[in-house]
C-alpha cells in the first residue's frame, strides 16, 4: 500500500484519532523523529533521510500512547479491522475513514527501536499470518505474543513526511493489494517498491495506509 499517514488526537485523548502518514503524511501532531535511538534530529519539522526510523510520539509511553488513523497515501482510506471483531485472525483491510475505534491504532514503543500497533477497539495487535516472510502474506490482528512478527518500524520515505510500516521479522511493508482504492481491499505485506507501478505489487510508492 502506499505510505500511510498517521493522524493523532489533537486533544491528547487516547481514543481521538490523529492523522499520520505511513509512507503516509504526518500532520502537525505527528510523532518526533530521531536519526538514531536517543538522538533527536536537529530542527523540528525538518525532513529526515530516507530509511530513518520514526520515533514514537514525544512524551508518550507504551502505557498511554496516542491513537492514530493510518491513512493510505494512494487511496486516502484508513486501515480498518473487520467489524471491530475481537477474534484472533480477524482480517485488516482499507475502508473509508469514519472515526470508528476499529480504525484507531496505538503506536506503542517497545524500547528496542520497534513498535506494536494496537487496535483501540479490541486491544489486539497487527500481526503477520503464520510469521510468514513471503510477499502477499496476510496481515491480521492477534493477541500479543511478543514476537518479531508483531513488531514494526515506522520509517520515513523520500516523499514528504510519509512513512512506511516495516515488519521486524520479514522486512516487508504494509501494502494495499494491487494498489486498490475500493473499500474492503485487503492489506497484506509486500517488498518495498520505489517505482510507481510494479506487476501485481504495491501502490506508488508503497506507502502504508
Amino acid at each position: 500500500m502506499s505510505s500511510p499517514r498517521l493522524t493523532a488526537p489533537r486533544t491528547g485523548s487516547s481514543t481521538t484519532p490523529t492523522t499520520r502518514r505511513t509512507a503516509a503524511a504526518a500532520t502537525n501532531a505527528r510523532p518526533g523523529r530521531r536519526s538514531s535511538p536517543g538522538t533527536p534530529t536537529a530542527g523540528a519539522g525538518t525532513p529526515v533521510a530516507l530509511g530513518t526510523t520514526l520515533a514514537g510520539p514525544s512524551g508518550e509511553t507504551a502505557a498511554t500512547p496516542t491513537s492514530y488513523t493510518l491513512v493510505n497515501r494512494n487511496s486516502g482510506k484508513c486501515l480498518d479491522l473487520w467489524g471491530g471483531n475481537t477474534a484472533d485472525g480477524t482480517n485488516v483491510f482499507q475502508w473509508s475513514c469514519n472515526g470508528g475505534a476499529n480504525q484507531k491504532w496505538k503506536v506503542e514503543d517497545l524500547a528496542d527501536d520497534t513498535n506494536r500497533l494496537v487496535n483501540v477497539a479490541t486491544g489486539k495487535v497487527l500481526d503477520t499470518a503464520d510469521c510468514s516472510s513471503a510477499d502477499g502474506a496476510d496481515l491480521r490482528q492477534w493477541s500479543w505474543l511478543n514476537n518479531k512478527c508483531q513488531r514494526y518500524r515506522l520509517l520515513y520515505t523520500a516523499t514528504g513526511d510519509y512513512v512506511r510500516i516495516v515488519n521486524e521479522n520479514s522486512g516487508t511493508v504494509a501494502d494495499v493489494a494491487n494498489c486498490g482504492t475500493a473499500n474492503g481491499t485487503d492489506v497484506r505485506q509486500w517488498t518495498w517498491l520505489t517505482t510507481t507501478a510494479s506487476s501485481g505489487a504495491s501502490c506508488p510508492p508503497p506507502e502504508p495506509l
